[in-house]
């Protein structure tokens, strides 16, 4: 579930890079954030429900959301109004849990092997730059430390074959981008599954 921000007049739509850091500055990122969950969890049930199913969703959780008292209690109450199994909701927190972004921010690797995670997620900066040898040499370590721990892995903004080809054969085990799709609405979502069935 990636979160964009729609303009009113020309129809661009604002990255969350863009409007991510406003809505943590100006105090409406937990209510963002309640959003985005409730939308994730409405969207998971019918998907769930539909003649297609998912496997999971999932759906950015920031740092002030999960220092909100009760939080847990917001999740549970969401995952219980929409009647969803919670292991199909997947929490991303920067470099935690399902650790979205890795090795682009603040991990430590020592840190890392106490965390109860499930996932990492390797950032698009290494799946562009695979062809330059780098980004290769980055994912590849990214996977093998995956695989030692016993997590699954993400790549996130794999746009062509070839770099599809060189994750799977390095044992990434699942990928995002748009080779596969770009971000769309629930209701082609529903479509697009369906026309893929």
């Amino acid at each position: 579930a990636v979160k964009r921000w729609p303009e009113g007049r020309g129809g661009f739509i604002q990255p969350p890079s863009v409007f991510i850091p406003l809505a943590e500055y100006s105090g409406l990122i937990l209510e963002l954030g309640e959003w985005a969950l409730e939308q994730a969890c409405l969207a998971l049930s019918q998907l769930c429900n539909s003649p297609h199913p998912v496997r999971r969703v999932a759906v950015n959780v920031s740092m002030p959301q999960l220092r909100q008292p009760g939080f847990i209690g917001k999740v549970a109450q969401a995952i219980g109004r929409h009647g969803i199994n919670p292991a199909t909701l997947e929490l991303e927190i920067t470099e935690r849990l399902a650790v979205d972004d890795f090795g682009t921010g603040y991990s430590s690797l020592s840190h890392l092997r106490d965390l109860p995670i499930d996932c990492l997620k390797i950032d698009r900066c290494f799946i562009s730059e695979i062809r330059e040898g780098k980004g290769g040499m980055f994912a590849e370590t990214i996977i093998a430390f995956a695989h030692k721990l016993g997590v699954s892995t993400v790549a996130e903004g794999v746009e062509t074959f070839e770099q599809a080809g060189f994750l799977r054969g390095l044992g990434c085990t699942e990928a995002q981008g748009y080779l596969y799709a770009k971000p769309m609405p629930l209701n082609e979502l529903l479509t697009w599954l369906a026309a893929r069935a």
